[in-house]
This record gives C-alpha cells, structure tokens and sequence, in this order.
C-alpha cells in the first residue's frame, strides 16, 4: 500500500483460553469476523448466521459464505489501540496463496471479496459493480469444478447475498465458475432412429494451448552408482534406475503428473530418494515386503489370488444394509438395525451433532458404546458425475487396492459402510468409524501457541510429517484433504491419525505437502506472521526423514 495514505490497524483474535475448545458466548450470531477461503484464496469479511453448540462448547459455525465453517479460519476483528501491535496484524493482507495450481486462470481470483483496510474503512478489493444475477433457483448449470478438473452438470438451489450461488454439489459457488446449461433440441420425426448425443456444456471464450511441465534436474543417487540426472521423471543414461524405481524412504507428488493446465494424468506418488546411500527396498527388489504389523499378526505373503480373496473378505464384512424410510438413529426400527451392525450393546447412546452437517454431509452422530466410540456420518450417494465415484464407493475401491489399510492404525478408516435402501430404492450412505485419539492437530497447534511451547509444536509437526511419509510409502496414494482439521495427534503418546480418507486416490490439481503447507500458512496467520515457518519446517524435516515406517498403537 501507498506509504503517503494513512490505514487503521485491524486485528483478528482468537479465544484466550488455553483450552482447545471455543466456548458458547465467545462468538455471537449475527458477528462480523475474518474468514479465510481456499476457494477465494483470501480473507473474507463474513458475518455468523448459526452457532452450533452442545453442552456450551461450540460445534461449528455457519457463515454467510460457508455452512459449517473450519473454526480454525474463523477470527474476530478489532479496531487496534495503536500501530505499534504487531501480532494478528491484518492491515496489509498477503497475497493470496497458490491453492490449486501454478497455472491458475485469471478468473479465479478475479471479483474476489479479499479485504481492504484503509482511512478506516472495509470494503472489497474490487470496487467494479457485481453482475446481476444469471440463474435462478431450479436452472441446471454446468459446474468448472477445480478439484475434479472437470464440468459437473449441477442445479441451482438459492443465491446467497453475496451473489453466489448454493448447487446441490457446492456451496457458494462463484458465477465465474458457472456455465449455462444447453437443452438438447428435440430430433425431428425422420430421426427419431438416430441415438441422442450427450449434452456438452459450451466452450470456454478463451481456449488455451495445453504445454507440458517439464521437471526441474533432480540429482538421484542409486546404491553403488553415480548420481544420476533425471529429467522429467527419466534418466538421461541408458543404464540407470528410473525415478519410480528407486528406493524410497519418502514420498512426493511431482509435477510430471500434470499435462498442460488442469489435467491430471496420475494421482500417483512417486518416490524421492535423499542424495546418499540407500537401503535397496525389497519392494523393488523381489524380498518379502517389510509389514508395518508386528510381528506376531504379519500377513502371509500375498499373492493376487490370496489378496483378491482377502480384499472381498473384507468388502463383505464392511458393508451391509438398512431397510428404513429415512436415516433416524432415534426410530427404534433404525436404532435396532444401526446396533445390531455394528454389534453394539442395546443400551448404546446415540447424540446428534446438534443439527451439525459439515459441508454436504447430510448428518453426523455419536456413539457411546462403554469405552467405544464412533462417529456416523450420513453422506449422499449419488455420484456428481458419471466416472466420480462417492464416497462410500472409494471407500470400496480403496480396500480391494489395500486390504491392509481396515487395520491400519494411522488410518480412522471406517468399520462400517451401510446402505440406506427406502420403498423406492437407496437413498443415501451411512459411514461408521471409530473415533481418533487426541485433538485436531488446528486446535492443538492454538492451545501450544496461546501457552508458547514452541518446542512440543514443533515435535508434533515433525511427527506428522513423518506420518504422512509413511501413508505415501505403505499406499503410494495421495490423502486428497491433507490439512490440520483432518490430522488428530495424541500429545501423551505421540499418535498421529488421519481422518476423512474417503477422497484417497481420487485426482485433484494439487498434493499432499502442498496442500498441507497452503492450510497451515492460512490458519496460523492470524496467530503470528511468521509462526507458519518454524512449523512448516519441523513438518518437511520429518517428511524428509530417511526413518523406516514405524508401527502406532494396537490394531484396530
């Protein structure tokens, strides 16, 4: 900003409690506060509409630009006694983070309500008017979704005060980012034979030349060889190991996997090796695999008739049924069928998160079952498009690829998938998992700053990191929604555990350490400005670790 113009300092704030959870009365319905959107790259100035709280502790807020919001982005916002404070400062905003990919379009952050602060006042960085409203409630449109690198044919269901519009596959949708749906015209009589093309949503204005994104020089060194430069994921010598092919002891994504802009050609990781000498891995080398079970429960070894037999063995046990007319855990027909699949005692309490969703989820419920624990989470179970599988059906998909991870203790993967089948056929999924040990890795990264200890922050950063080294080396697949609220860590044992896995393997246009570095940086901004730093570096120190996986917890 002009040096010669004079700006009011305004400031976020969270609770000073050191306790991770925000009491009732903190924030108040109908309060102005500081959002920070990944979809807008930016800060928003939003108001709360809803406080969900149970118990007086706060479940979830909703927005004006987002139902359910991540507490983690949510701030107050206070007028700054003088410009000599220095923490929380938000007078002079960041630039917005690279959040999907390097090749954004213009578009995506144009019109965008990032905040401006100046002689006092906030407005919109863009002062232009906003184009009248081009749909209405009920009209289909063509959705550009980024994180599925492709158009989704959705329907209009409101238009928010801002100007954006709620789908029934995304809420708040930009206008930008929406396309008129074409009717396909009636054939004529003559051509009544003729099968019907599929309608195709309009081309773009503006058409873009897809190029290719070359890799940077890697230096790779392979056991008893000189390094070797790699160039786009080959060697530049006849002789040496290609990049998928090295021993790995971490992980990345690498930029080979896009083609141009938006399009993803694997969803694949691929491994890279520190410079120095390796262990040959006997993944790579033909030995039995190393287990990350002890000792006394390591599966045999597999081949592919034993791991397809045992995959189905466990898809068999995952899934079942509930014949209801609608999912009520309260119903005695529902709560007696919901029991008695998940071999639950009679006397189980049931609550519901107080009316709580989270994005387009259609419920979520908790069961205590004596020392037991799960959460129920009601999803749809229609798909969004054709070759998007939901949720329930990755869950599928992830198991028969893996049918080690059910027992995997790094992942809160479900126990349970069930099917709600109505009169008129199935209506929506039921996904039951176990509930992780310790706190959201977003709250416990605000307790530790509010009481400075630096130190254990920093551990537990470097542990995730090894963490999230070990997910990439057990399932050579990407989280999908690697970010703090998604990460539980149990300071006491140093237990780390990821949840919301359902979008595992699914293509998106970023990766799991990119993803996680965006979130962190948004989320501890309001903390301190430098505070993303210290962190970010614990965490790529201990993804960056040669350290072998190591084996967490009893088996679930």
């Amino acid at each position: 900003m002009p040096s010669s113009k004079a700006y009011n300092l305004v400031y976020s704030s969270m609770p000073e409690s050191q306790d991770a959870d925000i009491q009732e009365g903190y924030f108040q319905e109908g309060e102005v506060v500081v959002y920070h959107s990944r979809t807008h790259s930016g800060y928003l100035r939003t108001r709360i509409t809803k406080i969900h709280a149970v118990a007086g502790v706060v479940q979830a807020i909703d927005l004006t630009c987002k139902k359910s919001a991540d507490m983690a982005k949510i701030a107050k916002i206070h007028e700054a006694p003088s410009v000599e404070r220095q923490e929380n400062v938000l007078a002079e905003l960041p630039s917005p983070l690279f959040v999907e990919n390097a090749e954004r379009r213009r578009a995506d952050t144009y019109l965008e309500g990032l905040i401006a602060y100046e002689a006092g006042a906030v407005g919109k960085a863009y002062s232009e008017p906003q184009s009248p409203a081009m749909f209405s409630v009920g009209d289909k449109v063509f959705y550009n979704s980024k994180t599925h690198s492709q158009q989704i044919l959705a329907v209009v269901e409101g238009v928010t005060a801002d100007g954006l519009y709620d789908l029934d596959v995304k809420k708040s949708a930009h206008p930008l980012n929406l396309l008129p749906y074409v009717e396909s015209p009636s054939p004529a009589p003559a051509l009544a034979t003729a099968p019907a093309f599929p309608t195709q949503a309009p081309p773009r204005p503006e058409e873009r030349t897809a190029t290719r994104v070359q890799l940077p020089i890697q230096h790779v060194r392979v056991m008893d060889s000189a390094p070797v430069r790699v160039m786009d994921g080959t060697p530049t010598n006849a002789g040496a190991t290609p990049l998928s092919c090295t021993p790995s002891s971490a992980a990345e994504f690498v930029a080979s996997r896009h083609t141009g802009e938006g399009r993803i050609v694997s969803c694949k990781v691929s491994a890279a090796v520190p410079i120095g000498p390796t262990v040959p891995s006997p993944i790579r080398s033909g030995a039995p695999p190393v287990s990350f079970f002890p000792q006394s429960m390591t599966p045999k070894a597999n081949t592919p008739k034993a791991t397809s037999a045992a995959a189905a063995e466990i898809v068999s046990r995952l899934c079942g049924e509930l014949r209801c007319g609608r999912f009520d855990p309260q119903l005695p027909e529902v709560r007696q069928q919901l029991l008695a699949q998940l071999q639950l005692r009679p006397n189980s309490r049931i609550q519901e998160m107080g009316g709580f969703a989270g994005g387009l989820n259609q419920g979520i419920w908790i069961v205590t079952s004596g020392n037991q624990k799960l959460v129920l989470k009601q999803v749809r179970c229609q798909r969004i498009a054709s070759n998007i599988l939901t949720e329930a059906e990755n869950f599928v998909r992830i198991v028969k690829d893996h049918p080690e991870i059910s027992r995997d203790p790094l992942i809160a993967f479900p126990v349970k998938l069930l099917s709600c089948i109505g009169p008129e056929g199935k209506f929506s999924d039921v996904i039951c998992m176990k509930k992780s040990p310790g706190e959201r890795l977003c709250e416990f990264v605000a307790a530790k700053f509010y009481a400075k200890q630096m130190v254990l922050l920093q551990r537990a950063l470097q542990q995730v990191g090894q963490a999230l080294a070990r997910f990439h080396q057990r399932y050579e697949e990407q989280h999908g929604d690697f970010q703090p609220s998604n990460i539980y860590y149990q300071e006491k044992t140093g237990v780390v555990t990821f949840i919301d896995v359902g979008g595992m393997g699914v293509p998106t246009m970023g990766n799991d350490v990119d993803h996680f570095h965006q979130c962190m940086r948004a989320m501890t901004v309001s903390y301190n400005a430098n505070l993303y730093v210290d962190l970010l570096r614990a965490f790529d120190k201990g993804y960056q670790s040669p350290a072998s996986p190591k084996f967490q917890g009893s088996m679930r």
